[in-house]
């Protein structure tokens, strides 16, 4: 796939290239401004701009940005150097990492806003075999809308409707790198929903995971459902998903998901970047290294708690798997070291628990359809049923599941730790994140600034989210 040629539109806050069509994905170098309908002219042009539109997936800077999620959740410390701030929360807007990582998912939307651009104005009869075009564009759209919510779980305050502080939506080619200012947090998930719906009605379902299929946007849209509030419309996706999915399932071993000879290819993952060798993702190497478990969370996920009266072991096949490999690596991440890595962004397992939680929050009392799945996802990792007195012991039995589940795999750990706090009490009472991790103790700091050098760039147009501007 390195090899395949591309044109990529590439969005910085200090302009927007786009790349010769004749370069290497991995020889990319900006070298011009155009227009990307001008150089997409047919089908198969159209046909090399999406794939190009993948390859910044495989960027150093999306490897920064989980581990910066993972690093300051309860579950991962590491021993790679330059997370140290994310462990400590002492983190600044001029952090490098920072700006590396909002740039590189910036940089996909730009990909994807070309992608879409010039497909809209290109025909079906400019060489396109059946619905083939519309199919590329929701590919884009996907990633676009995916991005978009990226960002706006990490940068923005994700965990409140009416706050004002969403993203900067971009949803054209801006060959003037106008700034734009940032969006309302309900008006990021209406742009962010809008392109799934019509992704999920013009897509396809692919088998591969390094595609963007209908699948995928199927189950990223009952997460964001889930972030947004919508719960009651969550459930109902999420339910759909489980039950009628064309190429994905849940694995029956835990275990096969990570499976070397697989790649990652597992019937249970929606999307995993591409990667097959050094070449393609030598910066694979430093995630094992920078994602290894705290000290803290191994003795937690081999202890046992108790819910509606039974006291039941938290996790066994899963953490096991997590150590297999020493203190220094993570068994999750089949190169152990070898350079070529590749990282889970969503699989079936989160879904299984995307609808528990909001079955719980719709309901009153523990639903027994939220337990049974659950249930499900234990069961897997050959652990006991638990069974949840009231709703509130169910909704914390599902973050600890989830917790064990996807550990070290996205940061959702601690992006479920500020959500339930939030929903609780705003952050005031109730559930509190620094009871879980102490150092997370201003809640300004539960999401991250935006760069420095991107607010500057903008000229004063974004503003920066609520009290970094006084540090």
């Amino acid at each position: 796939m390195n090899k395949l040629k591309y044109i990529l539109v590439c969005l910085l806050f200090v302009g927007v290239v786009s790349c010769d069509l004749t370069k290497d994905i991995d020889d990319y170098e900006p070298e011009y401004v155009l227009d990307a309908d001008l150089a997409i002219q047919s089908a198969n042009g159209l046909e090399l701009a999406v794939n190009g539109m993948y390859s910044p997936f495989r960027e150093y800077g999306m490897v920064v940005g989980i581990t910066i999620a993972n690093r300051m959740g309860v579950v991962a410390g590491g021993f790679y150097g330059g997370f140290d701030t994310y462990d400590s929360f002492t983190f600044t807007s001029e952090e490098s990492s920072l700006e590396l990582y909002y740039t590189n998912l910036y940089q996909i939307i730009a990909a994807a806003n070309g992608v879409i651009e010039a497909g809209e104005k290109l025909s079906d009869e400019d060489g396109f075999e059946g619905n083939r075009r519309s199919e590329i564009i929701a590919e884009a759209k996907i990633a676009r809308a995916f991005m978009h919510f990226w960002i706006l779980s990490n940068f923005a305050q994700y965990y409140d409707i009416d706050s004002e502080y969403g993203v900067v939506i971009r949803d054209y080619v801006d060959t003037n790198a106008d700034a734009e200012p940032r969006s309302t947090v309900a008006e990021s998930y209406d742009f962010i929903l809008s392109d799934l719906n019509d992704a999920i009605e013009t897509g396809v379902s692919f088998s591969e995971h390094y595609l963007f299929s209908t699948d995928f946007a199927k189950a990223l849209k009952a997460k964001v459902l889930l972030y947004k509030g919508d719960y009651a419309e969550a459930v109902l996706l999420a339910k759909d998903v489980m039950d009628n999915s064309t190429n994905h399932d849940l694995e029956r071993n835990y275990s096969d998901i990570f499976s070397a000879t697989g790649k990652y290819n597992s019937q249970e993952v929606f999307f995993s970047p591409y990667c097959d060798n050094d070449e393609d993702c030598s910066w694979g190497r430093i995630v094992p290294f920078s994602s290894a478990i705290t000290s803290s969370y191994s003795a937690y996920a081999k202890s046992s708690a108790t819910f509606g009266g039974e006291t039941t072991l938290n996790d066994s096949e899963r953490i096991a798997l997590i150590e297999a490999y020493g203190i220094f690596s993570n068994g999750k991440f089949i190169s152990n070291f070898s350079g070529s890595e590749s990282y889970i962004t969503l699989r079936m397992g989160e879904i299984y628990l995307i609808y528990a939680e909001a079955l719980a929050r719709s309901t009153i009392g523990a639903n027994t359809d939220a337990v049974a799945a659950l249930n499900v996802i234990r069961n897997r990792a050959n652990l006991l049923d638990r069974n949840p007195a009231d709703n509130a012991e169910l909704l914390e039995a599902i973050r600890i599941e989830k917790m064990n589940e996807l550990a070290t795999e996205f940061g959702e750990d601690w992006r479920d730790l500020v959500r339930y706090a939030f929903i609780d009490n705003g952050f005031d009472a109730g559930f509190k994140v620094s009871d879980y991790e102490p150092k997370a103790t201003m809640s300004y700091k539960f999401i991250l600034p935006i760069p420095k050098s991107s607010l500057e760039a903008s000229d004063g147009i974004v503003l920066q989210n609520p009290l970094y501007s006084a540090e």
